[in-house]
């Protein structure tokens, strides 16, 4: 009977061990995923406002709208 309890006892404990292993792994997983979109968004934010400070000086400096090649 006792060795019973204490197999019930260590199975338990192994499911609950598991169970907290999956929510940490998930929870690397979600803020990996959360840094990868954050830094997407502020490369784009970056180069939108990089693209707008160059064509608003070529307007500025040259009177009119100037189409700036990046190639």
């Amino acid at each position: 009977m006792d060795r019973n309890i204490a197999y019930q006892f260590t199975a338990g404990t192994q499911g609950f061990d598991r169970a907290v292993d999956s929510i940490e792994r998930n929870m690397r997983d979600a803020r990996s995923t959360f840094n990868r979109e954050l830094k997407a968004i502020n490369t784009n934010t970056r180069a939108a406002m990089v693209l707008s400070d160059l064509f608003t000086r070529a307007d500025t400096q040259a009177g009119e709208l100037v189409f700036v090649d990046f190639e």
